[in-house]
């Protein structure tokens, strides 16, 4: 039946030197959480003090108990224990005691008296005149709701503001002489429509529509078709400019015929939209939901004339058109209908309504049927033998967790009910009366709800004087707490004040501090107990033992009895400390090659910091600091690039560098260097490659960090005379380059060398020589052979004569030698 739940406190007590003290147990009740329908879960905590303790709750409708849960052991130790025990079978509508008992060797102790309300407590409708009744409502929150419906001939608004009804004025159209309000849809607190009918001055009925701005009820323009009665029966808006209203008007005939009505409100004007009409001649349309502005769900029910039973309609909007959606018929029943529908999406809806089983008494039952964006499916809906139950309207959170409320009529009583759907079934729970009356009534019920706070039901009951007047009941559970976290004050090298409002909003609540080097967190503050009021706490909570120049995120926490945890944002700090720096790359002048900028980044973390740059021509020594007074990084805890210029450098030269900061302690940034540019250097190397007209001429240049032009000078004297074409490189580092020289004379003695050029100067290589190869003359059987001849020779007859003398060569040692010596 009941099942404990265990959770470590912080509670130790002591006694002497560390040797715990044995006592019977300490204990505390705590409210009970999870209340709902016929289930609850009691809460408390309890310290063994030392000895083998065993724990139970005692529970009632008075503060005599009479029943209690099981014992459950919660050991022998010295701590603090959380305990919970769930429970289910507890009688609806009532008002239980309960409290937690703890029993060891040296004792029992029992805690204090609290209690908990099993079910929905009826509230006091601000006062109507005659017969009245709320035919709907719709909440924006558990503390702003708004009903509607009529008394006698006035439509009636009437306002829920967490703590009472407040009657408001429904104003009727110029010249109607009665009017309804059947269906209401808030999306705020300041925007509120609700539609219905009126009677005009032709004592027609007309539809009706009616907006809430925040401050009064206004009368909108809504049109009708050619009709001798027309009204709305629901709205829902998804936005004050995007609302659905859905209905039923009687043609003129003959035969006079009802058909389905639809209209929307776009902002400025309703417009009537096409609606498709199965074969009847009674068709209506008693609900409709919107997910979005694309996506609604529209239902009700028409006379199937060829079967001559009523049946369930269903009708979807997908921004464009509306289309018949069949609904399911229940096997063995007579007829049925749908009366309310709640979507929480374009695949999750829910219609709720009933259905007759028998056609002699007209017994009805509850029928819910499932919408997955497909087609619709029956559900199984509780039953009780015996009764008669009709399902009125229903509202969904979630595609999980529905609330119908309809009424059950048990021996000539007519009872409110809600039904409560949790994903896998539905619950059935009636719902209590007021004081003195007589039953419920059938004209109509609604019901709204809002995520993890409950739900608003209303309808109408017979009072203590047989008058018709509006009911309204609420299940509302308190709100969760709400928590923000604010700025960092008092914030140090290993401290920090962390800051946050909360509001316990009606719940005993707690509220501790989340913190650490990412939003992990990891680490919190001690707890702190904000008590059970309305308004908001201010609390800031002293954080030790942080590490220097280090971001801290941090948030406030709200946890309240119930339990419901609500978290503010995330916010950081920053501890102060020494300065963090980084040493950047310089920015050499490139025009003098003579100064350079000196750069470094610089976090003060918190504390006014000055910064200085030291630098030397050799690795790890420093002889110069600039500036020669320490300039200031402020005191900032984000980090700023600073620079100072350093002039009268040497060109060529390897500078080594670095930032240094100061606050409470001083930082060296990393080393860095640079090297000064310079004129570039040039060193001609030999020529290779060299024929009779061609070679090759080398060099390496030495750009010194900075764009290079260089080419080779070459001609027979030290003059030179020629120059070849101009080439650039660049870069740190020596780099190799050469260059083909042809159009040479032969056996000619040539004289070259490498230029260089950059912006700081020209440096001219070394002198350097060589030979271009002789001519060589072939000659065959005596004859000289001319430049084109054709050549037929044999080894034995051919010559060539050239600077060496002449010689006498086979023919494969001609063929080696013209390889070996190509142009010649």
């Amino acid at each position: 039946m009941f099942a404990l739940g265990v959770a470590m406190g912080a509670l130790v007590l002591l006694a002497g030197a560390g040797s715990a003290l044995a006592l019977s147990p300490s204990v505390a009740t705590k409210a009970a959480s999870n209340v709902d329908f016929s289930t609850a879960t009691l809460n408390g905590s309890v310290n063994p003090n030392g000895l083998e303790t065993k724990t139970y709750f005692e529970y009632g409708t008075t503060v005599s108990y009479g029943s209690k849960t099981a014992e459950v052991s919660v050991g022998s130790g010295s701590t603090s224990l959380e305990t919970a025990q769930a429970g289910s079978g507890l009688t609806p509508n009532t008002t239980y005691h309960y409290r937690v008992v703890a029993t060891n060797a040296d004792g029992t102790s029992t805690g204090g008296d609290r209690t908990f309300y099993m079910g929905w407590k009826v509230q006091t409708p601000a006062a109507t005149s005659g017969t009245s009744v709320f035919e709907d409502v719709s909440c924006s929150s558990a503390t702003e709701c708004t009903a509607v419906g009529w008394a006698g001939t006035e439509a009636i608004a009437q306002r829920w503001n967490g703590t009472e009804w407040k009657a408001q004025t429904a104003p009727k159209p110029a010249g109607s002489t009665e009017a309804v309000l059947k269906g209401v849809s808030c999306v705020s607190s300041t925007a509120c429509t609700a539609v219905g009918r009126y009677k005009n001055a032709s004592a027609k009925w007309v539809t009706l529509a009616e907006v809430w701005n925040g401050t009064e009820w206004k009368v909108q323009t809504s049109p009708n078709p050619s009709s001798t009665f027309a009204e709305l029966g629901d709205v829902s808006c998804t936005a004050a400019t995007e609302c659905t209203a859905v209905g039923t008007y009687w043609n003129s005939g003959p035969p006079e015929t009802s058909q389905t009505l639809a209209m929307r409100w776009n902002g400025t004007e309703w417009k009537i939209q096409t609606t498709p009409n199965p074969v009847s001649n009674s068709v209506n349309l008693t609900s409709v939901s919107c997910s979005s502005g694309t996506s609604c769900m529209a239902t009700g029910f028409y006379y199937d004339s060829t079967n001559a039973k009523y049946v369930p309609l269903s009708e979807s909007w997908n921004g464009t058109e509306w289309t018949l959606k069949t609904a399911v018929q229940p096997a063995g029943s007579t007829m049925s209908w749908f009366y309310g529908v709640s979507c929480t999406s374009s695949t999750a809806c829910t219609a709720v309504g009933d259905k007759e089983i028998n056609a002699g008494t007209h017994q009805h039952q509850t029928m819910a049927q499932r919408w997955n964006g497909t087609s619709w499916s029956l559900q199984t809906t509780p039953n009780p033998e015996g009764t008669n139950l009709e399902f009125n309207d229903v509202s969904c959170v979630s595609s999980i967790a529905c609330t119908g409320i309809g009424h059950a009529v048990s021996g000539g009583t007519q009872t409110p009910m809600a039904l409560q759907w949790n994903g896998s079934t539905w619950t059935l729970q009636m719902l209590p009366l007021p004081s003195g009356s007589t039953g419920a009534n059938t004209y109509s019920f609604g019901v709204s709800c809002i995520l993890s706070r409950g739900c608003q039901m209303v309808g109408q009951y017979t009072n203590a004087s047989s008058v018709i007047v509006p009911l309204a009941e609420a299940s509302w559970r308190k709100a969760a707490p709400t928590a923000t976290t604010a700025a960092a004050t008092s914030v140090g090298e290993k401290t920090a004040t962390v800051n946050g409002t909360a509001n316990p909003n009606g719940s005993e609540t707690k509220l501790y501090f989340e913190y650490g080097t990412t939003t992990s967190y990891g680490s919190k503050t001690a707890e702190f107990n904000a008590g059970s009021g309305t308004s908001a706490i201010e609390r800031g909570e002293a954080l030790t033992g942080l590490s220097p120049a280090t971001t801290y995120h941090y948030r406030l926490v709200a946890n309240n009895e119930n339990p419901e945890t609500s978290r503010g944002g995330d916010q950081t700090f920053r501890t102060t400390g020494p300065p963090t720096v980084v040493t950047l790359p310089a920015e050499v002048d490139n025009a003098t090659g003579e100064a350079a900028t000196l750069r470094g980044e610089v976090n003060p973390n918190g504390l006014s910091t000055t910064y200085q740059f030291e630098y030397g021509t050799s690795s790890g020594v420093y002889t110069s600091t600039v500036p020669v007074s320490p300039e200031s990084a402020g005191s900032g805890t984000e980090s700023k690039v600073v620079s100072y210029k350093v002039t009268g450098l040497t060109r060529g030269k390897t500078y080594y560098y670095r930032i240094t900061a100061s606050n409470s302690a001083k930082s060296n940034g990393n080393e860095s260097f640079f090297t000064t540019p310079n004129a570039p250097g040039a060193t001609t190397l030999p020529a290779t490659s060299i024929t009779r007209h061609c070679a090759k001429l080398r060099g390496t240049v030495e750009p010194h960090g900075l764009s290079t032009e260089y080419w080779f000078e070459y001609g027979t004297t030290t003059s030179y005379g020629t120059k070849s074409s101009p080439a650039i490189v660049s870069g740190e580092f020596p780099k190799t380059v050469e260059q083909n020289v042809c159009t040479l004379n032969s056996n000619t003695l040539y004289h070259f060398r490498l230029v260089a050029k950059n912006a700081l100067g020209t440096t001219n290589g070394s002198d350097q020589s060589f030979t271009t190869v002789a001519a060589v003359t072939l000659s065959a059987g005596g004859s000289v052979l001319k430049p084109g001849a054709t050549l037929k020779f044999f080894s034995s007859n051919l010559t060539f004569s050239g600077s060496g003398g002449t010689h006498g060569c086979t023919e494969n040692e001609l063929t080696n030698l013209l390889l070996e010596n190509p142009g010649r």
